[in-house]
């Protein structure tokens, strides 16, 4: 984002904070005159709401409920308060023999590798920290919260996979979910310790 961009955005969204009436026609209108009075293109969501965040860390602007419902895209991920996100398990052998399954090099039986949480898994190299870490930044990046999640665990079949293997991924997940937004690396806890620091998290 250019400085001119920034300040218009920084305008746009002090102005949408400050008003009790905003709804979407009205904010089109703000963002219209703000980008035809600093002659700069429209702002996307995401732009929108890294310098929301901004503004709110700094103290310029009070968090809006509104404000922060209307920027949020593909709002349906966290319409109850709590979003969903899928960690997948590394390529396993599986006792199956299913003959419509998939069977992708690279990838757990059943699961192609142009699947947006099979990409995902992929460039993390399966490891459920990192997965974890990329897609709540994801979902943050969009102006979802991010302080209620579910996890979804895809890929092999599970209670084939080595007893001491998802135990390191559950672990691998807890200690993500503890971490996340803190700036903190938790180092090796036992399952039960970073489940108890899970809860309040």
């Amino acid at each position: 984002m250019s400085e001119k961009q920034l300040i218009g955005a920084r305008v746009l969204l002090k102005s949408a904070a400050e008003d009790p009436y905003l709804n979407d026609d009205k904010f089109e209108r703000m963002q219209k005159m703000v980008c035809r009075d600093h002659k700069i293109p429209f702002f996307s969501r995401d732009q929108l709401i890294a310098v929301y965040h901004d503004l709110l860390v700094s103290g310029e602007i009070e968090a809006n409920n509104a404000l922060i419902s209307w920027l949020r895209l593909k709002k349906i991920r966290s319409s109850y308060g709590l979003v969903v996100v899928s960690v997948m398990t590394k390529p396993y052998s599986c006792p199956g023999k299913c003959i419509f399954c998939p069977a992708q090099a690279g990838m757990p039986r059943s699961y192609l590798k142009d699947e947006p949480a099979a990409i995902r898994a992929d460039v993390n190299l399966f490891d459920p920290y990192k997965q974890m870490m990329s897609r709540l930044s994801a979902l943050s990046a969009i102006g979802h919260p991010t302080a209620k999640i579910s996890v979804r665990i895809i890929g092999g079949t599970w209670s084939f996979y080595p007893k001491r293997y998802q135990t390191w991924f559950i672990k691998r997940l807890f200690a993500a979910s503890d971490d996340y937004g803190t700036g903190r690396r938790t180092g090796e806890k036992k399952l039960k310790e970073l489940q108890q620091l899970n809860q309040s998290a």
